[in-house]
């Protein structure tokens, strides 16, 4: 849509923000990688310490790394990307896989994230919903974890609401310039 022009001084009408209706968690395509690598540039531009990730590897990761990383998931069916899209921008973006840990599958959570410009609307808690689906349909897993980074009170606050709970810390889990950074295992039983 595009919005008329008024006045030449006039401020111009913004899209209104997002509600949950308004939003898609869709898996992310092999022919999306080079939006689903901008939206990780910006997102780790928007809070440095959410993925452990410094914006310089991101960069240079580029969307080839993750045009493989979605091959590789395709060809071996044990993980996936989800992105939240509100029509055709990718606004955020979630991964789950399964993996085993002492003797026992369980489900993993990762990178998730959502435009600073989005929050707000209910797109984590729909991609969050989403992923427990897929981990729980698609492989049978009846826990999911997640870490987060220990000073991300916002972050945390979320995933308790969603019924998450801390059960273990772990502290110099990456560095960022440096700077040392701890996280929370976090989980959440389906049983």
């Amino acid at each position: 849509m595009l919005w008329p022009m008024t006045a030449p001084f006039e401020a111009q009408p913004q899209k209104p923000d997002p509600t949950a209706a308004d939003l898609e968690v869709a898996p992310i395509k092999l022919t999306q990688a080079g939006r689903l690598s901008r939206l990780r540039i910006q997102l780790i531009e928007e809070i440095p310490s959410a993925f452990g990730t410094p914006p310089e590897i991101e960069r240079q990761r580029g969307s080839g790394y993750y045009r493989r990383l979605l091959q590789l998931q395709m060809l071996n069916g044990q993980g996936l990307l989800l992105g939240l899209w509100q029509g055709k921008d990718l606004i955020g973006m979630t991964g789950a896989k399964p993996k085993w840990e002492q003797g026992k599958r369980i489900g993993l959570v990762y990178s998730m994230g959502v435009r600073a410009d989005k929050r707000g609307c209910g797109g984590a808690s729909l991609l969050l919903a989403r992923a427990e689906q897929e981990l729980q349909q698609r492989w049978g897993i009846l826990e999911a974890q997640l870490c987060v980074e220990v000073h991300n009170q916002h972050a945390k606050a979320f995933y308790r609401h969603k019924g998450y709970e801390v059960f273990k810390h772990q502290p110099n889990a990456f560095q960022l310039q440096g700077v040392p950074h701890d996280i929370q295992m976090m989980r959440k039983s389906f049983a």
